[in-house]
């Protein structure tokens, strides 16, 4: 698999940082936002990628991402 996304942005006064893990157990992707200073969990999301494997067709994890961040920016904290 490519590289994951990743990124760092601010809300709120925090800065976020926001990645992509690859749970292989699970047969999932999951975005992680923490806020950086206490490495305290804020929020997940969460691709059921191995449903999207069974049918031969490739999840575009970077789109998901995408809509992730831009979903908890609007959201704020």
């Amino acid at each position: 698999m490519a590289t994951l996304p990743k990124i760092e942005f601010e809300v709120g006064g925090k800065t976020i940082e926001a990645f992509t893990l690859d749970d292989l157990a699970n047969g999932s992707l999951e975005i992680m936002f923490i806020d950086k200073e206490t490495q305290k969990g804020l929020a997940s999301y969460t691709v059921q990628n191995n449903k999207f494997k069974a049918k031969n067709s490739t999840y575009d994890i970077t789109k998901f991402f995408e809509f992730a961040v831009e979903e908890f920016k609007s959201v704020g904290l």
